[in-house]
C-alpha cells in the first residue's frame, strides 16, 4: 500500500528530529578530520588557556589521528584503477558478455569512480554510512554516478537490509530559479510540478539543518547560500508494492509530482556503504566516534604538557 501525504511528512518530520544529535557529531567529527579541533571555548581541552595574554595565540594541540587513519584504511580499500570483469555463464553470451564489460568500465572511467569511492569511503569512515546514487543523463546518453552527503538522506533504518528498505528520501535544495523552470511548460508534456501546489511554496534561506554548523564560518560557499532564495524539495521513493516516486514541499501534503519510480530496471538508484555494523540498525558505526574519547584525552594531555612547557 502506497504512503500517504500525511505518512511522508510524518517521516521527514521524524527524520529531522531524530537525526538532530547525529548531524552535529558529522559535524564534528568531519571538523577533526580537517585538523579544526578546538573553533569554540565549550570544546577546548581543560586546561587550555592563552599565552600571556595574548588572546591570538593559544596552546591547544591535537594530533589528526582521524585523518591518519581515514587516508590510510581507504589507500587499500579503494582501487586506484576500478574495473570489473563479466563471464557468460552461457557459450552464446560471451561476446554479450565482452561487450557489456568494455561499457560498464567506460561508465566507469567517465565517472571517475576512483574519486567517487574515495570520497564515499571517507564519508562512511566518519558518518558510519555514505551513499551513492545512480542516474541516467538523457543529454549524454550514459549512467552518472553521485556521492550524496548521507544527511540529505533518510530512509527505512529497520529493514534487515539496505535493498529491503520500505522507503528513502533524498532532500534537494533549489534555488528560485531552479525551482521556476519546474513549474513552467515544457513543451508537449506541460510542466513538470502541479501548479496549485506550487503556488503554496515559500523562498527563504538555505536550511539550517542542512549547513555544517560546526566549520560553518570558513565555509567559501557560505557566501553564495546566503545571495539566494531558496526551496527545500523532499524526493520521496515509495518502494511499496508497485513503488511510486515523489516530489513533497516542505509540511505540504500534496505531492508536487506524483508517478512511477524512475527506471524500471534498477528499483532503487542508491547504494549504501558501511564499514562497521552498529548492531542496532543500518545507520553503521563511525570509525572516529570508536576512537572519539582516546581522541579528546591525548589532545587534553599533549595541551597540559604544552602549557607546563610554557609556564
Amino acid at each position: 500500500m502506497a504512503l500517504t501525504g500525511k505518512q511522508i511528512q510524518g517521516i521527514i518530520r521524524t527524520h529531522k528530529s531524530k537525526s538532530r544529535n547525529e548531524r552535529k557529531d558529522w559535524d564534528r567529527w568531519r571538523s577533526w578530520y580537517m585538523s579544526e579541533y578546538w573553533r569554540q571555548e565549550s570544546a577546548a581541552p581543560s586546561g587550555s588557556e592563552t599565552v600571556a595574554g595574548n588572546f591570538s595565540e593559544d596552546v591547544n594541540f591535537e594530533t589528526n589521528y582521524p585523518y591518519a587513519f581515514i587516508d590510510t584504511m581507504i589507500a587499500n580499500v579503494c582501487p586506484q584503477n576500478p574495473q570489473v570483469t563479466v563471464h557468460a555463464r552461457m557459450e552464446k553470451f560471451r561476446d554479450a558478455a565482452k561487450f557489456r564489460e568494455a561499457l560498464i568500465n567506460d561508465t566507469f572511467r567517465r565517472n571517475n569512480l576512483h574519486t567517487l569511492l574515495w570520497k564515499t569511503a571517507t564519508n562512511a569512515a566518519i558518518c558510519g554510512r555514505s551513499l551513492m546514487k545512480v542516474v541516467w543523463n538523457f543529454r549524454k546518453n550514459t549512467a552518472e554516478l553521485f556521492t550524496v552527503d548521507p544527511r540529505f538522506v533518510f530512509f527505512d533504518m529497520s529493514a534487515a537490509k539496505f535493498r529491503d528498505i520500505r522507503y528513502l528520501v533524498e532532500v534537494t535544495v533549489l534555488t528560485q530559479a531552479e525551482f521556476e523552470a519546474r513549474t513552467k511548460k515544457r513543451g508537449r508534456k506541460g510542466a513538470l510540478y502541479n501548479a496549485k501546489v506550487s503556488e503554496k511554496v515559500t523562498f527563504g534561506g538555505y536550511p539550517t539543518f542542512l549547513r555544517d554548523h560546526a566549520r560553518q564560518q570558513s565555509h567559501i560557499n557560505e557566501a553564495s547560500r546566503d545571495v539566494y532564495k531558496w526551496v527545500t524539495v523532499y524526493e520521496v521513493y515509495d518502494f511499496e508494492g508497485e513503488g511510486k516516486y515523489y516530489h513533497f514541499l516542505e509540511d505540504i501534503e500534496e505531492p508536487l509530482f506524483e508517478g512511477d519510480l524512475p527506471y524500471r530496471f534498477i528499483r532503487n538508484p542508491f547504494v549504501m556503504l558501511s564499514f562497521n555494523d552498529n548492531m542496532t540498525d543500518l545507520g553503521g558505526l563511525s570509525d572516529v566516534k570508536l576512537v572519539q574519547s582516546l581522541q579528546e584525552r591525548l589532545n587534553e594531555i599533549d595541551t597540559l604538557e604544552l602549557w607546563h612547557a610554557h609556564t
